[in-house]
């Protein structure tokens, strides 16, 4: 029950916002990506402006395109949601990460929040209320 309130002021807000939320997914899994692309897209003012297969494509794929949140997986191959937060903080300090991966013990968790992450939801987690709770949270902080 409190989710559903939650999810409910956290829509209301959003619709009411009309600014569109623009959503940047990295993650080396297709099937993820394209899951979360559909569950996002059923959400009134967010638009998916890109998908990155690894966090090194994170960087180049910001300078040319204006992202305002980041889903961000954890293990990728060639860098890792860890180091590719960092280096957006860096560059990027207004940009807001969320991670996101199936890996959500507390202290990977804590890892991804020290790397400069705004917030965190487990794979496992992942249905449309948290993740409009989940954007408003970050979107207002």
């Amino acid at each position: 029950m409190i989710i559903y309130f939650v999810y409910l002021i956290a829509y209301n807000l959003i619709c009411v916002s009309m600014k569109s939320i623009k959503i940047l997914l990295v993650d080396d899994n297709a099937i993820i990506r394209k899951s979360l692309l559909l569950l996002l897209s059923k959400i009134p003012h967010v638009n998916v402006v890109g998908e990155c297969v690894d966090g090194v494509e994170v960087i180049p794929f910001i300078k040319h395109h204006k992202v305002d949140v980041i889903f961000m997986d954890i293990s990728m191959k060639f860098m890792d949601g860890y180091e590719a937060t960092e280096r957006v903080k860096q560059y990027y300090p207004g940009v807001k990460v969320i991670g996101f991966s199936s890996q959500d013990y507390i202290v990977t968790i804590d890892k991804m929040i020290a790397s400069g992450a705004d917030g965190f939801i487990s794979k496992y987690d992942a249905e449309k209320p948290l993740i409009i709770a989940e954007l408003d949270r970050v979107m207002n902080l």
